[in-house]
Parts: C-alpha cells; structure tokens; sequence
C-alpha cells in the first residue's frame, strides 16, 4: 500500500479506492461546511441569525444512501438537511450561501438553514416539520409512477418521526411499496 492511500481502503481494488476516497471527500466537504456554519452561527455577535440545524455527525447517512441512488432519483431531507442538499449535487456556494442567508443561496438567502430547495435539481427540499417528509416523499413517489420516469424517492427522518400521524400514514400506504419511496432513518440522541 503507498502513503497516498488512505488505511480505510486497504485491500479493495482501485475502483473500489477511488470511490472510497471519494464517498470520504464528500463526507469531509460536509463536516468542513457544518463547522463553518456553526462557528459563524455562535459567534459573539452571531454572523448568522436565525437558527442553524447541523447535520455534523450523519455526513455517512446522505453519502452512503446517495451513493446508491442514479442521477435522476429524488431526495427530501429533514431540517438538518445540509449534507443532503450538497450530496445531492448543489454547490457549496448554493448551501452556504442560503445557510448564511445572501442572494447567491439556492433560494435567493429566503429559506435559509432550514427551508432549502431545488426540486428541478432532484433535492426536492427539507421540511422542519418532524415526519412531513414521508407523505411528501409518497406524494413525489405517486407522481414518479403515473408519469413513468422510473426515479425513486428518498427522504430522511429522524428517530422522533415515528411519534408522528403522518409519518405512519405515508409509511403504511401503498406507495412505500409500489413506488419506490425508501426511508432513510437515523438516531437523534446527542443532537440540540
């Protein structure tokens, strides 16, 4: 093994490497963002207002399932959607940009940390609503089959989520099963 190869990819071929050390750049793009979005959140005086709900910690959670995922499947995220907004293809400028709320964000600096979207770039968007995801996630998913694209549908929720009507009702409907929605599901505990 040479120097420039990380530990982690020890013993995989090097098209598994390359995919590793690049599942584990994008991992660290993430983390990189969510501290700068915390230092500059917890500033004295803060340089941004407003809340800012981090995803530092679940950087596999968006990688990972993204990695499985073509080009053209859709994502709905939490509101700790920061790391699925980048693994799903927005710029850092689009992410930072909104999270610090200027003109250059996604959405113009309007949704901010919470509220970001770009459904007709396959990141249909994070819900601060707990559980909301999942209908919506059915609803994409519905559409997906009438309109015979293919594309499947994933949404991320936390573990309180399933506390919550609309999170049962999406999962136990029929598109969960027909339509290719998948749940991506990851603990809180530690989280503020």
């Amino acid at each position: 093994m040479t120097a420039s190869v990380p530990a982690v990819v020890a013993g995989v071929d090097e098209k598994d490497k390359a995919t590793s050390v690049a599942l584990l750049r994008e991992m660290m793009r993430i983390r990189e963002l969510e501290q700068r979005s915390l230092d500059l959140s917890t500033a004295t005086p803060p340089e941004v207002i407003g809340s800012a709900h981090l995803c530092a910690g679940q950087e596999a959670v968006p990688v990972g399932a993204l990695a499985g995922l073509a080009e053209a499947d859709q994502i709905i995220a939490t509101y700790r959607g920061h790391g699925w907004a980048l693994a799903s293809g927005l710029s850092l400028t689009e992410v930072f940009g909104e999270i610090c709320q200027r003109s250059i964000g996604v959405n113009g600096g309007r949704g901010g940390s919470a509220y970001m979207m770009a459904p007709e770039r396959r990141f249909i968007g994070e819900n601060s609503i707990v559980g909301a995801g999942v209908p919506v996630a059915c609803g994409a998913a519905m559409a997906n089959v009438a309109t015979g694209n293919g594309k499947v549908v994933v949404v991320s929720v936390g573990d309180g989520a399933f506390n919550q009507g609309a999170t049962h009702e999406g999962s136990h409907s029929q598109p969960l099963v027909v339509c290719r929605c998948s749940l991506s599901v990851r603990t809180m505990a530690g989280q503020n």
